[in-house]
């Protein structure tokens, strides 16, 4: 396994606090299709088994910001990428655009 490490003082310095909005989660569901994106779309998915995909955390250097910043893998996967990889922090999200414009499935895929 290759990974990186980071030196702390502390255990405590490892946990990131959340936002009180973490406490508002949903039950768990099946996304497939396009409930999928619209998930996406509504903001963080999360899960308890990372190994579904779900749940786990990137980080990411934000360029404009000049700063790492915790990203939640699918929502990064699927939507943010994009604007990461033009060096921008995410203004909106681009999957929201699309189904706002009545996009299909097959055609949110494409991006």
């Amino acid at each position: 396994m290759f990974a990186r490490t980071v030196k702390t003082k502390s255990v405590d310095e490892i946990i990131l606090p959340l936002p009180s909005v973490y406490s508002k989660t949903t039950t768990f569901k099946k996304f497939r299709g396009l409930r999928y994106y619209k998930a996406i779309s509504e903001g963080a998915v999360l899960s308890e088994t990372p190994s579904d995909g779900f749940g786990e955390l990137s980080v990411v250097h934000c360029k404009e910001h000049d700063r790492p910043e915790l990203v939640p893998t699918a929502n990064l996967k699927t939507d943010l990428h994009h604007w990461y990889d033009i060096g921008k922090h995410p203004k909106f999200s681009i999957v929201t655009a699309l189904l706002e414009a009545k996009q299909t499935f097959d055609e949110i895929q494409l991006i």
